[in-house]
């Protein structure tokens, strides 16, 4: 089976490995508004700040009476990131994981 995942990883100012939940989200094709999902996956105990960060962004859109609105996101650590698709017990959820640890593997060679 190919690879199809694709999320983007960084590295946030104090050093940590990151991902965008948006993208994982994305990734792990989650039925539930990001909003509501986001917010019940952070009550398995994830810590804000340490865990994962806010990150808000204007983005454009069509409408002259508002041109712009406010987008949230967080920066979540990689090690969220995999906690994250374990707790979704679905295929993609263990091949978003699986797609984490060879990205960890690659980054420390």
């Amino acid at each position: 089976m190919e690879n199809t995942i694709q999320i983007k990883i960084g590295r946030s100012q104090g050093g940590k490995t990151i991902v965008s939940a948006w993208e994982l989200y994305e990734q792990l094709q989650v039925n539930t508004r990001f909003n509501d999902w986001f917010k019940r996956m952070c009550e398995y105990g994830f810590v804000e700040n340490q865990d994962f960060a806010l990150v808000t962004q204007k983005r454009v859109t069509n409408n002259p009476k508002n041109p712009y609105v406010i987008f949230n996101d967080y920066a979540i650590t990689i090690e969220m990131a995999k906690e994250l698709c374990m707790i979704q017990r679905t295929p993609i959820g263990k091949q978003c994981r699986n797609y984490f640890i060879e990205c960890e593997r690659k980054l420390k060679e």
